[in-house]
């Protein structure tokens, strides 16, 4: 009777992949999970999340948290963001120390909308599709508060909105990786 020991190759999650342009040592995605870590002013992802998803460079792909993409965009917090100069380069800190650990990343993009809560925003409604409150709790700095009627967005959108948005996704962290999609062009 002989007995074969299996290889890191025999196991089907250990074998490299391809997903779009990305070439992944493993089949293993580290699935999103909301951190609530950016304690400081401005929403700015900081050493600890550089730490934590460093320790996660050896999956074959991390998806980060999902990042508020605008001011009126937050519904928790203490989340990140990636609207602004500051929080810019924090996220390419934490993508240069998961690239330095040959590891790849993608980040997630994320507008709370209805769901969020005048208490993230300055006392301003929230933006929705429609003017339906959707009846959820939004866990503000107070603690968990019903959600109001949003301002609908349906049809309009402020003038230079999409420029704006343009410019912003353009200063996102380009990749520092050989492992690393190319930067999409955003039309």
């Amino acid at each position: 009777m002989s007995t074969t020991c299996p290889t890191a190759l025999d196991q089907p999650l250990l074998r490299p992949a391809e997903l779009g342009d990305l070439r992944l040592p493993n089949r293993v995605v580290m699935a999103p999970m909301t951190r609530a870590r950016a304690t400081g002013e401005g929403l700015v992802p900081n050493g600890m999340q550089a730490a934590y998803y460093g320790q996660w460079a050896g999956a074959g792909l991390i998806i980060t948290e999902g990042t508020w993409v605008s001011e009126r965009a937050i519904g928790f917090p203490n989340v990140p963001g990636v609207y602004s100069e500051e929080q810019v380069d924090g996220w390419r800190r934490v993508t240069d120390t998961v690239h330095a650990h040959g590891g790849r990343i993608v980040l997630q993009l994320w507008h709370t909308g209805a769901a969020s809560h005048p208490d993230h925003l300055g006392g301003a409604l929230p933006a929705g599709p429609s003017a339906v409150d959707p009846r959820e709790r939004s866990y503000t700095p107070g603690g968990p508060k019903e959600t109001v009627t949003p301002a609908s967005v349906r049809g309009r959108r402020p003038a230079g909105e999409s420029a704006r948005r343009r410019r912003q996704a353009l200063r996102a962290p380009e990749p520092s990786s050989p492992n690393s999609t190319r930067p999409m062009t955003i039309r």
